[in-house]
């Protein structure tokens, strides 16, 4: 029996839009990271396929879009893809009892999402519009059109199946409750207002609206216009400029903020409790950093919670240009090379790690362990010149297992004999440093 991890929306969604950026170096390769704070803070690797392209009954493809939400209600997230042909959309999740993905729906490459065409440039979001606490799927596309759509279970005998069926359409109007379309550059889902359900947040060039599903249509709460941002003067909150924007709990209030991160600033602001009008809450003062966090890098960023129940966090992922071959054979790729996550508008730093591969690392001192999970043989990889680093083996209990002293470059121990689960491993250093990092052994 393999350990019986369940993947929620917020490891899922956040771990699968980093994909777009990794797409640009390898296309084939999909895991699932989970950042766990009851042993120690790191991120532990759950799944992998091993870089074979597919997932379930998905062929990885570039261009590929995957968003993360929870349609049928039962706590667990599902993946929602649609290929960058345009072409395919599905629904699948994760089963953590025998490491596979259930194929929920399919559209079998025709190119329809109930009664929605699917274009390459079409915006996706996902939320729990009409509150019954279970996802919805908003499409939009520049050219004037907005959908929603919701998938319903359709019971056949001991069995059934999923069918997405369309609750909601403009019709192509081009507006969407009195605001454009085409003027709208940013769509994000949040609980701005009211915490009993997900509200449809937009920004455009110096407007922002909150929207709600009351639902059978859209009701327009609020929206200002906006000539100064929060950060500096004459920089709306669309501006290019802003290397990310987005909407999450930052603040611990119940209520959404707007989060945008440019070159140089990095600042938030709400409706206060869902107050009136939005207010700003902090800004960096444009010192271009966060904590010690430079902004002014190559960076993705994303909001992730680090637990169930935390407010969301700022993670910033930064990468180097790598290069290789000589000549018809050379290839330049971006690789990510460091990770920091920040909490609360204070910028209070509680992770940061370099990753390479199953790699965790400790002040100068970094230690490889692989493979992860594995069912028998576990490799741990040391620096070169590194001597007596002392390893431990614990249960999550933190019953010792078996303790090791290493100064191999490569070392093994042999977990064959250990029941299916979470195992804690310790390693200390000659300075007294030291790291521990989560192992998964599983069944045969």
């Amino acid at each position: 029996m393999k350990p019986p991890y369940e993947i929620t929306a917020e490891i899922l969604k956040y771990i699968t839009s980093i994909s777009e950026k990794i797409g640009e170096v390898n296309d084939k390769w999909v895991g699932i990271m989970d950042f766990s704070c009851d042993q120690g803070t790191n991120w532990y690797h759950l799944w992998g396929n091993s870089g074979n392209g597919t997932f379930g009954t998905w062929v990885r493809n570039s261009g590929d879009k995957y968003l993360a939400g929870d349609f049928d209600g039962n706590g667990k997230a599902d993946l929602f893809s649609v290929s960058g042909s345009a072409y395919w959309a599905a629904l699948q999740e994760y089963n953590p009892s025998n490491w596979s993905w259930i194929h929920k729906w399919g559209n079998t490459g025709n190119r329809w999402i109930a009664g929605w065409y699917i274009n390459k440039n079409d915006t996706y979001v996902i939320g729990d519009f009409d509150g019954d606490g279970k996802d919805e799927l908003f499409c939009v596309n520049p050219n004037g059109w907005s959908q929603l759509i919701k998938f319903n279970w359709v019971a056949v005998g001991s069995g059934g199946y999923y069918n997405p069926q369309t609750v909601w359409s403009n019709n192509g109007s081009g507006s969407f409750e009195g605001q454009q379309i085409s003027s709208i550059q940013r769509w994000y889902k949040g609980k701005m207002k009211t915490t009993s359900r997900d509200e449809m947040f937009t920004i455009g060039n110096g407007f922002t609206g909150v929207v709600r599903y009351n639902g059978s249509g859209w009701t327009f709460i609020t929206g200002e216009g906006i000539t100064t941002s929060f950060t500096t003067p004459n920089t709306t909150p669309a501006h290019a400029s802003f290397r990310f924007m987005g909407t999450g709990n930052i603040d611990a209030d119940n209520y959404d903020e707007y989060v945008a991160i440019s070159q140089q600033w990095i600042g938030t602001q709400d409706y206060s409790g869902g107050g009136a009008g939005m207010n700003h809450n902090w800004n960096n003062g444009g010192n271009s950093m966060l904590n010690d966090w430079n902004l002014n890098t190559d960076v993705e960023y994303l909001l992730v919670k680090a637990a169930p129940n935390a407010n969301k966090q700022v993670m910033g992922i930064k990468s180097e240009k790598k290069s290789s071959g000589w000549g018809p054979w050379y290839k330049d790729w971006w690789e990510p090379t460091l990770v920091g996550m920040y909490k609360g508008n204070t910028a209070f730093q509680n992770f940061r790690m370099a990753p390479q591969n199953n790699t965790t690392a400790a002040g100068y001192h970094s230690l490889r362990v692989y493979p992860n999970p594995t069912n028998d043989i576990l490799n741990i990889g040391l620096e070169d010149g590194e001597e007596n680093v002392t390893v431990t083996i614990s249960d999550i209990t933190g019953k010792l297992i078996s303790q090791h002293t290493f100064s191999q470059h490569i070392n093994s121990i042999s977990l064959k004999e250990l029941p299916a689960g979470l195992y804690i491993l310790h390693a200390v250093f000659a300075d007294h440093t030291s790291i521990n990092t989560k192992i998964s052994v599983y069944g045969k």
